[in-house]
């Protein structure tokens, strides 16, 4: 049994989906794969990836938690495949993502989906998709929800790191 979980099965969904998001941000800050896919976007401001929790999804995660063969494991393996964090297969789904959280619209910070962009271009299988959400019908959710109150005027972008680009020049009013 792992005596250093990364998550606590025992929490509702909401601080679940916290705990991988919290997971996530400490594995990006552990590898280069991330960071050397943000340097290429031109990306360069760490204060985002503290400020937006932006994560890196490495497959270690299933390696914290305690084996399949106990009923705890599982039981957290269940309820991370019924968030959208893992596959039937036993997969994690964002494995080789940058993750970002997206939170709700209403200013409450509650985590309702997550973006996944692979970071790994042309080494990718064919058909594999480069954009990733926890399930196929995404739900309306704001990215950076401090641009509401911060500014007059809204930069609208249509993709997640259109918006972090803007935002890593001092754009901070995009969303």
């Amino acid at each position: 049994m792992n005596d250093n979980p990364a998550l606590d099965a025992s929490v509702d969904d909401q601080k679940l989906l916290a705990q991988v998001v919290e997971y996530y941000h400490r594995a990006l800050k552990e590898t280069t794969a991330g960071f050397d896919f943000l340097r290429r976007r031109g990306i360069t401001h760490g204060e985002a990836i503290e400020h937006f929790r932006i994560g890196f999804a490495n497959r270690t995660l299933g390696l914290t938690l305690p084996p399949m063969t106990t009923k705890a494991g599982h039981d957290v393996r269940s309820r991370l495949q019924q968030a959208g964090l893992y596959r039937g297969s036993g997969h994690e789904h964002y494995n080789g993502c940058l993750v970002f959280p997206i939170t709700s619209a209403d200013g409450s910070g509650r985590i309702v989906d997550m973006y996944g962009r692979k970071v790994g271009g042309r080494r990718l299988h064919k058909g594999t998709p480069l954009h990733m959400h926890l399930r196929d019908d995404e739900r309306p959710g704001v990215w950076n929800i401090e641009a509401f109150t911060s500014s007059d005027e809204i930069i609208l972008c249509p993709a997640l790191l259109d918006a972090l680009t803007f935002w890593n020049h001092g754009y901070r009013q995009h969303a």
